[in-house]
């Protein structure tokens, strides 16, 4: 069992958009291949969530105080930082999942992506792919200075959005509490010809995730690794 995101999605309207997408075959000069639906899976993919505190300015002329807050990012297949979704995790909770499949992340690997990530943020001299922002399900478009050596500094708003900090509070992270593993659900629609394998994804919404179908489709050393760590709950 583990702690996921709640699915507002029903597996036959995602069957049914599935086979509206999958290509029946045929044409007249060139004749297609029909696609083979291979399966249809609700994977889940794995994400942290943590609670962090950090010093916030009170006043004019006050000192420093402690406050905390809380952010999520997904592991897989690249660290995405997604604050909306650590919104509804304080809002809404989690949900006891005891079906489907998922990518398994050790609570200890966990611990110390949270760790390494939590300090690139921190010091925001790291390539921008390694604090990439996600709001919902539309990227967010930051720009970065480049630094010593060519490596990009983060700007101070990847940071913010990221943390969900205040910007002069950027400076004043302290240690991540309170580490969990969280598990984000999509749709996972496989098709087969006796040519190639195509992938669709949809999110846990129902609506059809383009980003993550493009890696699905592109990404092919991701997609062998899910299809071998993939395991059934």
């Amino acid at each position: 069992m583990v702690k996921a995101f709640r699915v507002s999605s029903k597996e036959e309207d995602i069957t049914d958009k599935v086979e509206k997408k999958r290509d029946k075959g045929g044409g007249f000069l060139k004749k297609k291949p029909e696609e083979k639906l291979a399966y249809l899976r609700l994977l889940l993919f794995p994400g942290v969530f943590f609670e962090y505190q950090y010093l916030k300015k009170k006043g004019i002329m006050g000192g420093k105080t402690p406050h905390r807050s809380h952010a999520f990012f997904l592991t897989e297949p690249e660290i995405v930082w997604m604050p909306e979704l650590s919104k509804e995790i304080k809002e809404k909770g989690l949900v006891d999942v005891n079906g489907g499949y998922h990518i398994p992340l050790d609570q200890r690997e966990a611990e110390t992506l949270t760790t390494t990530h939590f300090g690139l943020m921190k010091s925001r001299n790291t390539p921008e792919t390694a604090v990439k922002v996600r709001g919902g399900h539309a990227p967010i478009v930051t720009t970065s200075i480049v630094g010593p050596g060519g490596v990009p500094y983060v700007s101070a708003a990847v940071v913010k959005q990221a943390m969900n900090l205040d910007a002069e509070s950027v400076d004043d992270l302290q240690t991540p509490l309170q580490i969990s593993v969280v598990y984000l659900p999509y749709w996972v629609a496989k098709f087969e010809t006796p040519e190639a394998t195509r992938y669709l994804v949809y999110g846990r919404d129902g609506k059809e995730d383009g980003e993550m179908t493009t890696q699905m489709n592109t990404n092919y050393d991701f997609v062998l690794d899910l299809e071998r760590r993939a395991a059934e709950i």
